[in-house]
């Protein structure tokens, strides 16, 4: 992802006319993607641990390239989230995930991660609940 933008990047530096940039511009939005997630966060063996959880939407890249981060929440004293954001793939759709980092059943922590939904803005991906148990 960060060699695609560089060569975007260098494209960009190296090209002075106004109708390259905006054939280049729409080019990107073309695929730029928003998603919005929600649902329910439970932990069973204390609640406590179910609000304030760190709540992240990602966009899956694959294997040897690190994942973008497409937004950020924290989950309400319920457990209730909703976390919102955009992604970017050369030549395709972001893949969208939610990832979680909890300390639910975990002392130190833990990072718990979702399926990949390809819904993206207005649709919802909507968990209905994520409960976390000792294996996950």
């Amino acid at each position: 992802m960060c060699t695609i933008r560089l060569q975007i990047f260098l494209i960009l530096a190296l090209s002075r006319s106004s109708l390259s940039l905006e054939i280049i511009r729409g080019f990107i939005d073309d695929y730029t993607k928003c998603a919005i997630a929600t649902g329910t966060l439970n932990c069973s063996s204390n609640s406590s641990y179910h609000s304030d959880a760190e709540v992240f939407l990602m966009d899956d890249d694959g294997v040897g390239n690190y994942d973008d981060r497409m937004g950020w929440a924290t989950s309400d004293e319920k457990g209730n989230f909703e976390v919102q954001g955009c992604g970017y793939d050369f030549l395709s759709d972001p893949d969208p995930y939610v990832k979680i980092f909890t300390f639910c059943n975990a002392p130190r922590g833990k990072f718990i991660k979702t399926r990949v939904v390809q819904k993206f803005s207005p649709e919802k991906i909507e968990y209905v609940l994520i409960k976390f148990s000792k294996s996950s």
